[in-house]
């Protein structure tokens, strides 16, 4: 194993690798596997690790935070959903409720449209 030093030609950064020799046995050779570590500080020559990149160990704290906001999040976007959903049924009912005044109303009309017409 080894740290491989990459340099960025158009920004200037680099980056930090941790190398490990694999063999290959349908090539018969050996092949290099690299693990991304971070950035490296242009000042001090410390790793700099960035999160949410491979590589990287997770933070046991920070991971038990991410996944309550996650289920917080779910839980809240549940509640809306249901929310919207009897939102939806309500006006259906109401949709209903309106057609059939409407039917209501039509049949009404029509019948005094005959009376006024068998009177001429």
């Amino acid at each position: 194993m080894a740290i491989v030093y990459v340099t960025n030609k158009k920004t200037g950064k680099k980056y930090a690798y941790e190398s490990v020799s694999v063999w290959n046995p349908e090539l018969k050779q050996p092949r290099a596997k690299r693990k991304y570590l971070g950035v490296v500080d242009e000042e001090t020559g410390e790793i700099i690790p960035s999160s949410k990149k491979r590589g990287r160990k997770p933070n046991p704290d920070k991971n038990t935070a991410e996944n309550e906001e996650k289920a917080s999040g779910r839980r809240t976007y549940k509640k809306m959903v249901e929310d919207m959903q009897k939102i939806i049924a309500s006006r259906d009912d109401e949709i209903k409720q309106l057609k059939a005044a409407n039917r209501k109303l039509t049949s009404k009309i029509n019948r005094i449209e005959s009376i006024l017409n068998d009177d001429d």
